[in-house]
């Protein structure tokens, strides 16, 4: 699979960031976004966590908006770090093996971090609101895209039905994965492990993007 979900593109400004205060500061504003969301999402208190001059923020970042970008490069940077993992299926079985492999390694990432797991789902609820941020807008196409192609891979073997128009299953496949990805996260944070969310995410995604043996052969 192609990696699609970019590493941040950031401004020439942060470029010359040193490191640690750029981690620091990348780190406190997915913690900010995840705590209060983006509409209350603070520079100041982002600039008090990262244990530098509110100045210093306003000089890398204009406006939240811009913190949001970081913050969801740096959501990318840890979704790409899965996606290497993936390879070259031959079949159903090793298609299968390949998604439940990235599927796991993702969420693995996110589940070390809290903050990182909450700020993921507060971007899953923002996907749903007709007015997205410009940085989340570009999160949702890299992913309906990512997805296409993954569908597209598992048709061909024989893993993905092909019994219904390709733009229907595309649609209820990205409604269904945010469903399940939200739940998901919200059962961690109530103390379930994340090997059990996995399993069950994975076997309602998997039986339904399957569906009958027959459906799988269509064309």
């Amino acid at each position: 699979m192609r990696q699609t979900l970019q590493s941040e593109r950031p401004r020439k400004r942060t470029v010359r960031l040193d490191e640690s205060k750029r981690a620091a500061l990348l780190n406190a504003a997915v913690a900010e976004i995840a705590q209060y969301g983006f509409e209350a999402a603070s520079l100041q208190r982002v600039a008090a966590q990262a244990g530098i001059t509110r100045g210093l923020v306003y000089y890398y970042w204009d406006d939240r908006e811009e913190l949001l970008r970081a913050a969801v490069g740096h959501l990318r940077g840890l979704l790409a770090n899965a996606l290497a993992l993936w390879g070259k299926p031959a079949d159903p079985t090793s298609f299968w093996e390949n998604v439940e492999r990235v599927y796991r390694q993702a969420f693995d990432a996110l589940a070390s971090q809290p903050h990182c797991l909450e700020f993921f789902r507060r971007l899953v609820e923002a996907a749903q609101a007709p007015q997205a941020h410009e940085p989340i807008r570009e999160l949702i196409s890299d992913a309906r895209d990512a997805l296409s192609r993954l569908l597209s891979t598992g048709q061909r073997l024989s893993a993905v039905r092909a019994d219904v128009p390709t733009a229907l299953l595309l649609d209820a496949s990205f409604a269904l994965a945010g469903a399940s990805d939200a739940w998901a996260v919200r059962q961690v944070a109530a103390g379930a492990t994340p090997k059990s969310c996995i399993a069950a995410t994975m076997t309602l995604l998997r039986s339904t993007l399957e569906g009958p043996p027959r459906a799988r052969r269509s064309k």
